[in-house]
């Protein structure tokens, strides 16, 4: 299930915007559903339609070809009648769009600016533009049609403050008000012996916490909607949750619990918002799948193993607020080509950035102070790094990279 169907007709700009706007909405862990095929089989029309109905915001890129397009007014004439989506215009070099008469009710009239062309699309407004829209389209709180309903009961800290239903197509729902239970071992979470039939769980506004061990092996999880009363993630909490692929923390959770989103190797694309303190022990340690983070502004530590055998991972960004980085930290991440470790950090744990074999170069400020044993051993590619005067780093760079100690010593001289 996608958070946004973006409905439009393909053309070489259009689709460049397209392309771009998912990638911006995906870094911000929010996933997208958009034509991306050539040609179209019998029952292309069947996955548009599955498509459109799970969706939570159904967004139309409107221009003269889509006037014409059939798929685009096939999208458009079944958003409501069939599925009670509200349609989110965006209307590019445009002067009127028709609507058929029964439609014009449904037409979201949120500010929304128009454009010239798909090329004067500001993407990062629009992103956020669209970010305001799920806000106010939560998952709904009963399903359009009634389900079956095959598992309920209580998963409250104070027992039933909160409770959960879980129905006959997967979905999981969880409501109430205050913390969900804390769970020593994930066989006692309640829908534990019915994991594999959980595909999407949607936590509703009141719940203020997420249990340890709470989702942990739901192997067939592919979505999670946490709304903003959420200001913690337990340790364990999607824990080898196998297909899921993106996850968008909101803006109230402050703490991201140890091994957190341990495995998940489909995970593609994270945010971890300002809001965010602390990233736990191996959070998101073996995600294989994510290539991006952007640790936030207010993290003061990123814990052991934190992101460790993360092969994927190419880019990462440590805020100046990081203080220290744990032990393994980034560890095994290969596809890491240069770090920047800004001036607030102090110590770099040690095996921190072990084995990452594409790390090209990185930068060390004067700040720190210690570089702990092997933190940058097995980086084969690393040709040359500046470590401060102070700094204690005995061990730091052995092994099979190509920097020496030598070669430190010599640029330690020559600066």
């Amino acid at each position: 299930m996608a958070d946004v169907f973006i409905s439009y007709h393909r053309s070489d700009d259009m689709s460049d915007l397209v392309r771009n706007l998912a990638r911006e909405l995906e870094d911000m862990g929010i996933s997208c559903w958009y034509d991306t095929r050539d040609t179209y089989y019998d029952d292309f029309v069947k996955v548009i339609l599955s498509e459109l109905k799970q969706c939570r915001v159904f967004l139309a890129l409107l221009d003269d070809g889509a006037q014409k397009s059939n798929y685009v007014r096939l999208e458009i004439n079944n958003s409501f009648p069939d599925y009670g989506k509200t349609i989110n215009p965006i209307f590019l070099k445009i002067g009127r769009f028709e609507f058929e008469e029964t439609l014009y009710a449904r037409i979201n009239h949120h500010n929304i600016p128009s454009y010239d062309s798909p090329k004067s699309v500001d993407v990062g407004a629009l992103s956020r533009e669209i970010v305001g829209i799920l806000g106010n389209n939560p998952p709904p709180d009963k399903p359009s049609t009634p389900l079956k309903i095959i598992d309920s009961g209580e998963c409250g800290e104070h027992g039933d403050n909160v409770t959960y239903t879980l129905d006959e197509v997967g979905q999981l729902v969880i409501s109430g008000v205050g913390p969900m239970s804390h769970y020593r071992k994930k066989q006692y979470a309640p829908w534990y012996s019915k994991r594999d039939e959980i595909s999407d769980v949607y936590i509703q506004k009141g719940v203020t916490s997420m249990g340890n061990h709470a989702f942990a092996l739901c192997r067939h999880l592919k979505s999670v909607s946490i709304p903003d009363s959420v200001a913690s993630i337990g340790d364990y909490a999607f824990a080898y949750c196998s297909r899921l692929t993106s996850v968008h923390i909101p803006e109230s959770v402050t703490s991201i619990g140890n091994y957190a989103f341990w495995v998940c190797g489909s995970l593609k694309n994270v945010n971890i918002p300002d809001s965010v303190k602390s990233i736990g022990d191996s959070a998101f340690a073996g995600c294989g799948c994510l290539t991006k983070v952007r640790i936030s502004d207010s993290v003061l530590s990123i814990g052991d193993s934190a992101f460790y055998n993360c092969g994927s991972l190419t880019s990462v960004h440590i805020s100046n607020s990081v203080t220290s980085i744990g032990v393994c930290a980034f560890q095994g991440c290969k596809s890491l080509g240069k770090i920047r470790i800004p001036d607030s950090v102090s110590s770099i744990g040690a095996s921190a950035f072990r084995d990452c074999s594409g790390l090209t170069s990185v930068r060390i400020p004067d700040s720190v102070m210690s570089i702990g044993d092997n933190a940058f051993s097995g980086c084969a590619n690393l040709t040359g790094v500046s470590v401060p005067a102070k700094a204690e780093f005995d061990g730091a760079f052995e092994s099979h990279t190509k920097v020496t100690r030598r070669t430190i010593w010599n640029r330690l001289f020559h600066q």
